[in-house]
This record gives C-alpha cells, structure tokens and sequence, in this order.
C-alpha cells in the first residue's frame, strides 16, 4: 500500500490524474486513497492492521492457486471440493482459495483437463471463510479509524460496482477480508477508459486488464 500511495503522490506531482480507480485486493485500500476518503497514514494502518490479524487468527493450513482457465471452467475442476473462488481475475485466470489438501485436488482435477496451474506463495487462504476470524477484529480496528466520504470515482472490487459517496467503508473493508476479487467485473463496469495505468510494483494488473479487453 506504501509504494502504491507513493506512486500516485508521484503521479499527482507530475500532473497527471486518473478519473477512475479500481484496485486488486489490498489496492482497494490505495484506490480509497486516491479518492479522499482515507489518508495516507490511515491507509498504512490500515493495511498493516489487516496483515497483522490474519497472521495471527487466521487458518494457517491454507493455500492458494492461479488456474488459468475462466470461473465456469474452474468450477468444473473443484467440483464437490470445498475450495473457495478467491479472484475472478480474467477470461483466462480464476484464483482458488482454501485448505492445501483440496486445493491440491483441485489443481490435479484442472492438470488432467489440460489448464495450467500456479500455486501462491502465501501463508493464508485469503479471500475465504478459512480467514474469517481476522474479520471481526478488523472491523472494531476500522471503527477506530477516520473515514471520509468518496469523492472520486472507484470501482470496487469487492462489490465489482461503483462506490456511492456514502459507502459504508469499514463494512465493505470488513467484506473484503472473506469475499473474492471481482477484477473481472469491476473492470468490465469501469466504462470507457483511453489508458489504464498500473500504479505500483510490477506489471500483474496490466497483464489482467489487457486479458479483460482494456487498453
């Protein structure tokens, strides 16, 4: 979240600004930066609160997997599994969430139809029930915080909707913890955008934006 702040502070000092604004799991928080509703020390906090939590009280036998298939087609591969969709990134990348043993089964389901598989490397099932005990601690910790209303336009990828300026942050945030990444969806509701532009380290997000169509 730093270098990613750190980015668009860079970006508004250089004079360009975004009309738009959708980011991938933790960048939720950064694009709430970016539109006025939390500052850049809250932001940190924040995400820094949130890491801490799931260190602690979330499951650690978790794990999680990139399929490189569409969700339709992963969800031939998970079949009776309990595995949890974690992101709906693309037409062509899905990523699964939930304890390693069954995303194990479900990676060999997805290698025997002939789709290509990435294991994470992550300490939790994140974006999954197996992460829920984080979320109620969260929530109390974001009761704490200031929190203004919306004043740019952000794409939420946990609704994959607009965000209305009266937006309950610290309910969507607390969502956010057990819900999937609707990058997918929130791209396809962004509208008609002439450049996006990936703000932080790596080029991940622009791979994905392209793969959804996008400039």
């Amino acid at each position: 979240v730093r270098d990613t702040i750190a980015g668009l502070n860079a970006l508004r000092a250089a004079g360009i600004e975004a009309d738009v604004a959708v980011g991938h799991s933790l960048g939720e928080i950064s694009a709430l930066f970016w539109a006025g509703c939390i500052d850049e020390e809250t932001a940190v906090r924040i995400a820094a609160k949130r890491g801490e939590l799931m260190a602690t009280l979330a499951q650690s036998n978790g794990a999680m997997a990139a399929v490189l298939a569409s969700q339709e087609e992963t969800a031939v591969c998970i079949g009776d599994e309990t595995v949890y969709f974690a992101g709906i990134n693309s037409p062509s990348q899905t990523v699964i969430s939930g304890d390693l043993s069954a995303v194990s089964r479900v990676v060999e389901a997805a290698k025997a139809r002939g789709i290509r598989t990435v294991m994470l490397p992550v300490s939790h099932a994140f974006h999954s029930p197996l992460v829920a005990p984080a979320a109620a601690p969260l929530k109390e910790f974001l009761a704490t915080c200031d929190l203004s209303p919306i004043h740019r336009r952000v794409i939420s990828t946990v609704t994959g909707a607009p965000l209305p300026p009266d937006e309950d942050v610290a309910q969507l945030l607390h969502r956010q913890v057990t819900s999937p990444v609707l990058f997918r969806t929130a791209i396809q509701h962004s509208g008609h955008v002439d450049l996006w532009i990936e703000v932080g380290p790596g080029r991940t997000l622009a791979g994905m934006t392209a793969e959804n169509g996008a400039p």
